[in-house]
């Protein structure tokens, strides 16, 4: 999803590497200029077990563009626990940030991802054919978005 120096995908970080992203995560606390980021933990109340992160990038102030951003280990699949963590970050994104629109991406092989931004109410606006390598192999970019007008609706459990 977001957009940050990582090793290729299916490699490991080095302890380094992993530092030098968390020094990051811990000291992006604001979101007042283009392209900042906040990045927050996603622990599992019970036994405070780390399942993933979810990011918030401001991408335009004049025209109020948020992203909204999720990894999650594959095992805290499942349980609802991305859908509870997104559907928060957008809650902020729109009521906290004044977002007018609320976007996110994905590999358009992650039918997961995919599934779950469409059960929030997000609509697919774009869809990119071989826009960036990844692995050694031309991937697909799913783009998806919600408007702050549409978003109460689309947020509230059927």
């Amino acid at each position: 999803m977001g957009r940050d120096r990582r090793p290729p995908a299916g490699a490991p970080r080095s302890r380094r590497e992993a530092e030098d992203s968390l020094a990051r995560y811990i000291a992006e606390t604001r979101l007042d200029h283009v392209d900042d980021g906040v990045t927050l933990a996603v622990e599992r109340r019970e036994d405070n077990l780390l399942l993933g992160t979810v990011t918030v990038w401001l991408r335009s102030i004049e025209h109020r563009q948020v992203e909204a951003g999720y990894v999650f280990h594959p095992d805290s699949g499942g349980h609802g626990y991305a859908t509870e963590a997104t559907r928060a970050l957008i809650d902020f994104a729109f009521a906290d940030l004044a977002a007018h629109r609320v976007f996110a991406r994905t590999d358009a092989r992650n039918t997961a991802s995919a599934g779950l931004l469409r059960r929030l109410g997000l609509r697919e606006e774009a869809h990119f054919r071989e826009a960036e390598t990844f692995k050694g192999e031309w991937g697909e970019e799913l783009v998806f978005a919600v408007l702050a007008r549409e978003w109460r609706p689309a947020a509230d459990p059927a």
